[in-house]
């Protein structure tokens, strides 16, 4: 084995094509802004549907299923024939993602044949997903042989960011849920008081409240603190669940404390807890229904919690008693788990189980479920991976994009607790592990280049 990735070279360009084509549009348009715009742009399409932001929206099924069976595709015919062409050599980062894809689609379906009797090939479709991991070894590749950089990805991110947030907040304030009821809970979700709510992924939203808070951490800007606030209270407000509130919080707050004095802690979270305030206050004069039913709802999953009693809230009691009914089975098989139950066969879960059950409501427990303590120490791997990658990196060389990356892991990993993220979506986290990877190619490749630059600096001088 070896790391094939050690020559990346992510901020380098691809020289411009020398076509009577390209070279007469050039005379309108800048090449290389044209070329750049491509490839960002091809990158935030491949983003938005490998993150599965549209998979639930209306008329968008089919278009994602189609997605699905485009990354198998391309995954086979262009990723083994590459590995063919270099002599099978595979870095440890590319054996474990392929491991991965493997047992996330064998061991689910397995599972869920030996307890429920479920046939093999149904298990095997119900996690199609998994072939969106090996899109990000297509990103390596890409990366290895600069036909992408990583300037570009961070665009792309950004781009979808805050076009979430528009295409978000312009459905809220423009369509009524109710409309569209009929699409089911992968759209429209209860808001607990039985007024229906859109259920919109909120992850680039997200990752844009890690980027622009970290980055105004490094700077002390408060455009950083406020773009932040602004994609958080306007943008994820009424799309998020308490926990993963609470992973923010405690993921900015480890950030805060880490880089700064004591002195200088308590005054920037001052100055954050004061925008976030202003943002509040202003949530209230526009919706204060929503601040306070927020307010009760985590009143309410604290009771839940602490007790181990039902409540008032409706979800918090859901996830309690989807734990319990599935206590036995996890008693019955902890190794290996009980699989998936695809909602194809016999009505899935809800069917299966005589109650309202969803794996991906209960976190770690879910994951035991159907995966078992194997899968769960398979998948928590991919944080080692990032851990390793991070220690690799120079400690005082820091962009804005690495920043964001170690604080999304961050946050995912601490809200994967409750929603089990890094399994039921671990195609969104293991593609920030992989831009670690390839950031710990590029600093690994840098002194090599150097020295070559230097060699040629020294040649040209003696030649003179």
């Amino acid at each position: 084995m070896q790391d094939e990735f050690a020559a990346i070279r992510p901020y380098q360009m691809h020289p411009v094509s020398k076509s009577p084509f390209i070279a007469g549009s050039s005379k309108i348009l800048r090449t290389t802004r044209v070329n750049t715009w491509i490839r960002q742009s091809v990158l935030s399409i491949a983003l938005l549907m490998s993150f599965r932001i549209l998979q639930f929206f209306p008329g968008m099924q089919y278009v994602q299923e189609a997605w699905f069976a485009f990354c198998w595709l391309i995954f086979f015919l262009a990723y083994f024939p590459w590995k063919l062409s270099t002599g099978l050599r595979f870095s440890t980062f590319e054996i474990y993602v392929l491991v991965l894809m493997l047992a996330g689609i064998v061991l689910p379906a397995w599972g869920a044949w030996r307890e429920f009797g479920q046939p093999m090939i149904f298990g095997m479709l119900a996690e199609r997903g998994v072939g969106l991991l090996g899109m990000w070894l297509l990103l390596l590749n890409a990366l290895r042989r600069r036909l992408i950089t990583l300037t570009d990805i961070e665009a792309a991110l950004l781009v979808l960011a805050w076009g979430t947030f528009g295409l978000y907040f312009l459905m809220r304030l423009a369509l009524s849920p109710a409309r569209f009821a009929s699409y089911g809970p992968g759209f429209i979700a209860d808001s607990g008081d039985g007024t229906p709510i859109f259920k919109l992924p909120a992850y680039f939203i997200l990752y844009g409240v890690v980027y622009y808070a970290l980055r105004g951490f490094r700077t002390r800007r408060l455009r950083y603190y406020g773009a932040a606030a602004i994609l958080f209270l306007f943008g994820a407000v009424g799309l998020t669940e308490r926990w993963l509130t609470v992973s923010m919080g405690l993921t900015l707050l480890f950030f805060l404390f880490r880089w700064r004095r004591v002195g200088e802690f308590v005054t920037s979270l001052f100055v954050f807890v004061s925008l976030a305030g202003l943002g509040l206050a202003a949530i209230m004069v526009v919706r204060p229904q929503l601040v306070t039913s927020t307010g009760a709802k985590f009143t309410d999953a604290f009771t839940v919690v602490s007790t181990g009693t039902t409540g008032t809230d409706s979800s918090a009691n859901a996830r309690l008693l989807e734990s319990v009914l599935v206590l036995p089975y996890i008693q019955k098989h902890p190794l290996l788990g009980n699989g998936v139950l695809s909602n194809q066969w016999q009505g899935g879960g809800q069917q299966m189980l005589g109650a309202y059950f969803y794996g991906t409501d209960i976190g770690l427990v879910g994951i035991a479920f159907s995966y078992g303590l194997f899968g769960v120490i398979l998948f928590s791997f991919q944080y080692r991976f990032a851990l390793r990658s991070a220690a690799a990196l120079p400690p005082d060389a820091h962009t804005p994009l690495r920043d964001a990356t170690l604080g999304f892991l961050l946050f995912t990993a601490l809200n994967s607790l409750t929603t089990g993220l890094f399994v039921w979506y671990a195609e969104i986290t293991l593609f920030f592990v992989a831009l670690l990877v390839a950031m710990k190619a590029e600093a690994r490749s840098l002194p090599s280049t150097n020295s070559r630059l230097q060699s040629a600096i020294a040649e040209g001088a003696g030649g003179e």
